[in-house]
């Protein structure tokens, strides 16, 4: 559905000296611009592409005197390996020739030095052809003996073969191959080469053979054919080799041949071939005679190509024979293996003189040679491409008076096409590939002399099929469409010069427009009928000029208004362009000349017209001027043109366009560039672009749609463009660029996009954006519609709809009350139904009843509240927001609106009551299902099911109406959303044993394994215990407890039993009260679960209420609480005796739990027994009260035998650990800086290798929403400080005797390592490693327990007259707390990645669209060195816990300069220094 556009025609002249004769060779050497041409006086000339200078030339024949006079140019061609030309003489001579002064820059001072000339070897024999590999590495040559060689570029010698591959007996005479009847041409990868020659002389057909290049032995010989010509060339692709071939030669032979049967068997002479019969009869010769008995007849083939040859045949028979048509010459297609695989046919009474291959393997540039009208040598190139199946010409130029042409695509410009004449004439054909579609939708597919028209509008139909198809005298150079009118029209400027005009009947109607032209004039030619054109009688000077002095060609045309056509040409040998203004009158049949314009007009690149009125032309440079009628021109504002050349462009529709080129609206026109970079006007839309197409009008206004090289399919209102949004600001489409770019280079960049989740689903979550197949390119939007048409690569047709096309014509049609499309358009698309509630909330709840009226079937109204979910598609972040039009904050709002939601509920609910009240208003019967649903989405399955009962029992009774759905089918309805299982429970749950049936019957279920279940329901007599029952079978046990209570006392054990069981003991007490009896039963049964459960004292308490007392006791005994268990065994009258053992007992459970206090305090209150007393206060650390305990007591004595000596133990101990800490500390805070080191060491190592390498700093490709990017500054190898003896583990003390955790030491630990935590120990050289430490670091911190210990600790030691000991423990304490706070301190200021603050994710993605990714990642690197919250919280927390507990006393602290022990000073708390 593309046709080729032109956006460069340029001719020239080039300056030949005498001695090079007429150019037979060219070649190009694309990086240094340069044009190398060879002619037949054995010279070769250089030129400057740009400006057809000459840089130098060399006669070969006066640098070599030794050359025979006959010697010719065999192969030509530019090696860039070699940096010179290869050149193989008819002679034999091979000679190498220096480019490098084809580089010489005009103006210089000294001409260029001649370039250096190398003979490198003679071919005895002479050389008839030849070629370099792709690469550069092999050289192919076949010698005028037929000898095939193959040698490497330092001229070393691989293979030499006979390239007739013949027996030397069966050879009649030496093989001679002549020049001009070798074509040799390699397969892209350079693997295959093939070869076409001319075996003898006067040969009449050429033979096909493939060669493999690493042993240059033949790997296949080409199904033989007639007519076949030495001219070649293999697909780059290497899917097929091209072979020129002559049908004229096939129709001679197959005349003789028939001849020559009949003189050997008599009878009547075979049919001519025809056109078709030709490409057939060149069969293996097994197979020949059964293809021409096909051809004769018509009879079917499997091949595709061979179809449309047999339907041209019986088209041209019907028609009244169509072979007296001149042969036509043809381009045979050949697999690797020599099998033939079809072609195509060229127009008639031309020779084919020369193939070319695109450099992508989409176009061949097939040069050819007729002669003209005038008697004269013509040649003509022609470009076809091939899609569906089908062979298309999409361009052809015509040159006169031209012996010989040669051809040429560029290897770096895109479709670049270099024409060289004999001459001298030199030609450069830059193509586009671009759309030609109306604003209706109207597609118009070139080919040839054939026109071909789809309205997409109408109906979606690939090309080569159509709607209606034109026949036109000469293949189509360029067109325009015309959509000022009523009419459609076509004007298309034809190869030769002329200019053709078609014009619908109404709109774009062109299929009536044919039968029109059908009734008036009936169809007598050969093939289907077709349009015919009015051709216009050209009345212009300025082209008559032009195309008198040979100025380039046509380039484009469009429409100025509905009766004005511009036509654009180029002028040879200026830079100035010309633009003729022609006023077509179909009428009349003229295209008359108005105003033209030839100076000062900049070469154009294209041209588009505008809605309003003129052409925009826009200039190589991508700035936009303004053509309007009678030939004025204006220059565009710079911000209305593109910023690069676009060869694609189209002008932005009226409503979207601002009237100055985008002032007042937007930009003038939307241009894409060769790139892939996406404008309006200036500003850059998208990067990665592949196709665009406007949609004019319709729903939410004018929208453009592009396809990106992710296969993705993005719509976007122009409205909202215009207005600033999706819009690329140019930092950040740079940047995108660069991330683009580093993606193909950068593999972890590219694991890294790969993985992220979001990456599969962006499309999923932005209705502006959907996939599409791979290179799918978008053809046309037809107007006032939702439907993109997309070409696949196949060259078919997909109609897609968007969602933000659909969304807004749905949107259009609920804002004129027509529910009916609404529901059409969202069902048919599959749009959550949800959008026609959601839109414009909560109108829809006032507008149920026109739903209703509109979409009256029950079914497609269930379905609707079956969709409905809480939430809004259509609110701002819903799924559908992006595409709907938000509601005008100016207009009033409706009655809808005025309502408000419904109250008592969410959205569903409230849609739900308003459809039911709608439906039930109308007919409840005719609507069951939406009744039903309207129940069960409310979770009313109890409401829901007696609807279905009411049915049928109305079915029963004869009550129910014809049409109505029955409730088997409501029933059926339910369960395609609701479980068979949950339907059963709830209809067994109402104690319906005849509903319960009826789901089980129309269910997936065995109706026989519920029967005996249900019978055994009805079989209970009692209703409670049948109830009962059923609640007990479902599991809904306070049901079934309530039923069993209200069963009688006879059931009182199974209720209690029950609620024992299932946890109900507390609903069985409510159920119970007024019986005092069942009561105290019920609290007896709890305070056994209670303590079942592990909660004593809650059992304790129940007991009591039950008038248990003596369970009560042994709750509150087992609980701990002895004061109440002492108080309930006062009242329960205890004995003495009994109440000591139990003080006993529980001072021994006291102190094992840790609770000395409560201990002591029962031993000297029940038992007397002061020793015991002290002794447990002493070990519970309690050393106040141990005091006053003994010294109350008048044993002073205890003092010294027991609290001292565990006075001196605990504070050795504490000593020791303290000690031991402020040596971890240290230690770590050491290993800390190290790492900090090292890191910071390797961060600039790796900046300055990728300095030096030239690559991206990695703080800029750091992806900003990686979680683990900042656990990656982290991965620092190296030896570890740690020795193999060194305890790396994490130990937790619950003793008060020691610090909360500790991490390795000098003394042995009692508890096994096994039970520590494998995650809590350091590895050394690990990547958490520097995390690992910093978090041990701050578990040094003394517990406000710690603290509060040693405070007492020393007062103690003081009391005993150990002050000095007293001031080392407080003194090394402190030590610790500020050695331990420095240390946190020094965490918090270089705190590891792994702890620093992290930038969230909308944070990060709200900086990088604020700021750009650059920005973001500069904020995210101050960020990093910055703690994180719970490192702060966590200093914090160690900080205060030292500053609330009292452990400081000021007698212990040492003297103002005085050294403390050890050389470090004491201190009070982490924040106020030693000594304060």
């Amino acid at each position: 559905m593309r046709n080729l556009g032109t956006t460069l025609d340029k001719r020239a002249e080039l300056p030949l000296p005498v001695e090079l004769g007429d150019v037979v060779a060219f070649a190009l050497d694309a990086d240094a611009g340069a044009l190398f041409v060879a002619g037949a006086g054995l010279g070769v000339a250089a030129y400057r592409a740009a400006d057809c200078e000459l840089l130098w030339f060399v006669d070969l024949r006066e640098r070599l005197p030794a050359l025979p006079p006959g010697a010719g140019v065999a192969a030509f061609e530019h090696v860039p390996e070699l940096e010179a030309l290869c050149l193989a003489l008819t002679s034999g001579e091979l000679l190498l020739l220096g480019t490098a002064a084809a580089a010489a820059r005009p103006g210089a001072a000294t001409p260029p030095a001649p370039p250096p000339l190398e003979e490198v070897g003679a071919v005895e024999g002479g050389l008839a052809g030849g070629g370099w590999s792709p690469d550069g590495e092999l050289l192919a040559l076949v010698t005028g003996s037929a000898r095939l060689l193959l040698m490497n570029k330092e001229w070393e010698l691989l293979s030499e073969v006979p390239l007739l591959q013949q027996a030397r007996e069966e050879q009649q005479q030496e093989p001679v191959l002549a020049p001009g009847s070798v074509a040799l041409s390699w397969r892209g990868d350079g693997r295959f080469f093939a070869t076409a020659t001319l075996d003898a002389p006067g040969a009449a057909a050429a033979t096909v053979r493939m060669w493999e290049r690493e042993t240059g032995e033949l790997h296949a010989r080409g199904e033989a054919a007639a007519g076949l010509l030495p001219v070649a060339a293999w697909q780059p692709n290497g899917r097929h080799l091209y072979v020129a071939c002559d049908q004229a030669a096939a129709e001679e032979q197959h005349q003789a041949d028939g001849q020559q049967q009949q003189q050997q068997q008599g009878g009547t002479p075979a049919p001519p071939l025809g056109q078709a019969g030709a490409a057939l009869a060149a069969q293996r010769p097994a197979e020949a005679e059964a293809a021409q008995q096909a051809a004769a007849e018509g009879i079917a083939h499997v091949g595709a190509w061979k179809r449309e040859l047999r339907r041209r045949q019986a088209a041209r028979q019907a028609a009244g024979g169509a072979t007296d048509a001149a042969p036509s010459g043809a381009v045979l297609l050949y697999e690797r293996n020599g099998l033939r695989h079809g072609g195509f046919e060229l127009p008639p009474a031309c020779a084919i003189e020369g193939l070319a291959w695109s450099p992508d393997s989409e176009f061949l540039a097939v040069v050819l040679s007729e002669e003209g009208d005038d008697g004269l040598p013509q040649q003509a190139v022609q470009v076809w491409h091939r899609a569906n199946w089908h062979w298309y010409l999409k361009a052809e130029r015509r040159y006169a008076c031209c012996a010989a042409l040669r051809c040429a695509w560029d290897a770096a410009a895109p479709l670049l096409l270099h024409l060289v004449a004999a001459e001298g004439a030199y030609h450069q054909l830059q193509f586009s590939r671009q759309p030609s579609v109306s604003r209706r939708g109207t597609a118009a597919v070139v080919d040839g002399a054939t026109l071909l028209l789809t309205p997409l509008h109408q109906s979606v139909v690939p090309p080569p099929m159509c709607a209606a198809a034109a026949a036109l005298p000469a293949p189509i150079a360029c067109l325009a469409i015309s959509d000022f009118g009523e009419c459609e029209a076509v004007a298309a400027v034809l190869s030769d010069g002329a200019i053709a005009l078609l014009t619908s009947v109404e709109e774009d109607l062109w299929e009536e427009t044919l039968e029109e032209q059908l009734e008036e004039q009936p169809w007598d030619r050969p093939g289907p009928p077709k349009l015919l054109p009015r051709l216009l009688a050209l009345d212009s000077p300025a082209l008559e000029a032009a195309a008198a002095t040979g100025s380039g060609g046509v380039q484009a045309a469009a429409w100025v208004d509905e009766r004005r056509l511009l036509v654009l040409s180029g002028i040879a040998s200026s830079s100035s362009g010309l633009l003729v203004e022609l006023e077509i009158d179909e009428a009349a049949g003229t295209a008359t000349e108005v105003a033209a314009v030839d100076r000062h007009v900049p070469p154009v690149l294209c041209a588009a017209s505008r809605p309003a009125g003129g052409v925009l032309l826009q200039l190589r440079s991508g700035a936009l001027l303004l053509y309007s009628a009678g030939g004025g021109m204006e220059a565009l504002p710079a911000s209305a043109g593109f910023s690069q050349p676009c060869p694609q462009m189209a002008a932005t529709p009226g409503e979207a366009a601002g009237g100055d080129g985008g002032a007042a609206g937007g930009p003038a026109a939307i241009g894409l560039s060769a790139g892939g970079q996406l404008y309006w006007g200036a500003r850059q839309l998208a990067a990665g672009v592949t196709s665009f197409a406007l949609r004019h009008s319709g729903p939410g206004g004018a929208h453009l749609l592009y396809t990106t090289r992710q296969h993705t399919l993005h719509t976007l209102p122009l409205a909202g463009l215009a207005g600033g949004s999706g819009l690329v600001p140019p930092q950040q489409a740079q940047q995108q660029a660069q991330q683009a770019k580093a993606l193909h280079t950068n593999f972890k960049a590219a694991m890294l996009e790969a993985m992220r989740p979001a990456a599969g689903g962006a499309t999923g979550a932005d209705v502006t954006v959907r996939a599409i197949e791979q290179h799918a390119l978008l053809v046309a939007v037809p107007p006032d519609g939702v439907e993109a048409v997309l070409q696949l690569p196949r060259g078919n047709l997909e109609a897609v709809r968007p969602r933000a096309l659909v969304l807004p014509a749905v949107a259009a049609a609920l804002d004129a009350g027509d529910y009916a499309g609404a529901w059409q358009l969202a069902t048919v698309n599959r749009l959550d139904l949800n959008v026609l509630v959601d839109f414009r909330w909560p109108r829809f709840l006032g507008q149920a009843a026109l739903l209703v009226e509109q979409v009256p079937g029950d079914q497609e109204l269930a379905d609707l509240l079956s969709a409905l979910e809480e939430g809004s598609t259509a609110a701002t972040g819903g799924l559908y927001a992006a595409a709907l039009p938000q509601a005008d904050s100016g207009a009033p709002a409706d009655l809808g609106e005025q309502q408000g939601a419904a109250p008592g509920g969410g959205k569903v609910r409230a849609v739900c009551e308003a459809v039911r009240a709608a439906v039930q208003a109308r007919d409840p019967a005719r609507y069951l299902r939406t009744v039903l649903t309207s129940h069960a989405k409310c979770g009313d399955l109890d409401a829901a099911l007696p609807a279905v009962k009411a049915a049928k029992e109305g079915a029963l009774q004869g009550r129910a109406v014809q049409g109505t759905p029955t409730a088997e089918e409501g029933l059926r309805h339910l369960q395609l959303f609701i479980t068979d299982d949950t339907l059963y429970a709830c209809a067994l749950g109402m104690h319906e044993p005849e509903l319960a049936y009826m789901v089980v019957a129309h269910s997936q279920k065995d109706p026989g394994e519920y029967l005996m279940e249900l019978q055994g329901f009805a079989a209970v007599a009692d209703p409670h215990l049948r109830s009962h029952a059923i609640d007990a079978h479902l599991r809904r046990w306070p049901s079934a407890l309530r039923h069993l209570v209200a069963a009688g006392d006879a059931h009182w054990e199974a209720a209690l039993a029950l609620a024992r069981q299932h946890g109900l003991l507390r609903l069985l007490l409510r159920l119970t009260e007024g019986n005092a009896e069942r009561q105290r039963q019920v609290r007896a049964a709890y305070g056994e679960a209670l303590e079942a459960r592990n909660m004593p004292e809650d059992a304790g308490l129940a007991f009591v209420a039950a008038g248990q007392l003596d369970d009560a006791i042994r709750a509150y005994r087992a609980a701990g609480q002895w004061r109440m268990a002492f108080a309930l065994a006062a009242k329960a009258g205890w004995a003495e005796e009994p109440r000591r053992r139990m003080a006993a007992g529980l001072a021994e459970e006291l102190a094992m739990v840790g609770r000395a206090a409560d201990a002591a305090t029962l031993t000297l209150q029940y038992l007397q027994n002061v020793d015991s007393a002290v002794l447990l206060l002493a070990h519970g650390k309690e050393w106040r009260e141990a005091l006053r305990v003994a010294y109350d007591n008048s044993r002073s004595d205890l003092v010294d035998t027991v609290i001292a000596p565990q006075a001196a133990q605990t504070a050795t101990s504490l000593l020791e650990d303290v000690n031991e800490n402020i040596e971890r500390v240290a230690k770590y805070s050491a290993r800390l800086a190290q790492l900090r080191q090292r890191r910071s060491a390797l961060e600039e190592a790796l900046a300055a290798a990728d300095a030096e390498a030239g690559l991206p700093s990695r703080q800029g490709e750091m992806d900003l929403f990686d979680d683990a990017a900042s656990v990656a500054n982290s991965l620092i190898s190296g030896l570890s400080v740690y020795t193999e003896h060194t305890h790396t583990g994490l130990t937790s003390v619950g003793s008060f005797t020691s610090l909360a955790s500790t991490v390795g030491g000098r003394r042995k630990k009692k508890q096994s390592t096994k039970s520590k935590s494998k995650s809590s120990r350091i590895r050394a050289g690990s990547p958490q490693e520097e995390e690992q430490l910093a978090q041990h670091l701050l578990g040094l911190a003394p517990t406000a327990a710690t603290c509060a210990e040693a405070g007492q600790l020393a007062e103690l030691l003081v009391l005993l007259g150990h002050a000095a000991d007293a001031a080392l423990l407080q003194q090394r304490l402190a030590q610790l707390v500020e050695r331990q706070a420095e240390a946190a301190a020094d965490v918090l200021a270089h705190p590891p990645p792994a702890l620093a603050l992290v930038l969230p994710r909308p944070q990060a993605a709200a900086l990088a669209a604020a700021a750009g990714p650059a920005g973001a990642a500069a904020a995210a690197a101050a960020l990093a060195s910055l703690p994180g919250a719970e490192l702060q919280q966590r200093v914090a927390a160690a900080a205060a816990a030292v500053r609330e507990a009292h452990w400081k006393w000021d007698m212990l602290r040492r003297e103002e300069g005085a050294a403390a022990s050890g050389g470090v000073a004491a201190g009070g708390s982490a924040a106020a220094p030693a000594g304060a």
